[in-house]
């Protein structure tokens, strides 16, 4: 890959966690050019689906979600992960996802609640910060 696609630089391996590898396994099937144009597409569409949920969040009057949506594409932690392909906005939607989950829960919510906590990585962090384990109505 290094020599066909003329990078200056070796491509360091990757080293995510298994959740992730699932989540990029698809990509694999194109061309890197391809993927890349598909990521950054993934990238956009989660990027407004969390601008969708953290306007409704916010309870930002209908008219004005645009301008939001366009404060959030031009706000420099979105636009570093864009241009560099990181996946911190996968991890912004699934945060999200998990909040959204955790007021409402039918089945269908802890379901949603579950990918997006093994999404997220080793889902530590969020159900931590939420004061309760995974699954549990009640805090502690």
């Amino acid at each position: 890959m290094h020599r066909h696609l003329s990078l200056p630089l070796p491509v360091p391996p990757i080293t995510v966690h298994r959740c992730g590898s699932l989540l990029l396994q698809p990509f694999t099937f194109f061309s890197y050019p391809l993927a890349a144009w598909l990521w950054l597409l993934l990238q956009l569409l989660l990027l407004g689906w969390s601008a969708h949920a953290l306007a409704q969040t916010a309870q930002i009057p209908s008219k004005m979600r645009w301008l939001f949506g366009v404060i959030l594409l031009t706000f420099g932690p979105t636009v570093l992960p864009l241009t560099l392909g990181q996946n911190s906005l996968v991890l912004l939607a699934a945060s999200l996802l998990v909040a959204q989950a955790s007021r409402h829960r039918s089945p269908a919510d802890q379901v949603a609640e579950l990918f997006a906590w093994l999404l997220r990585g080793r889902g530590q962090a969020l159900p931590s910060a939420l004061g309760r384990p995974l699954g549990s109505s009640s805090p502690n």
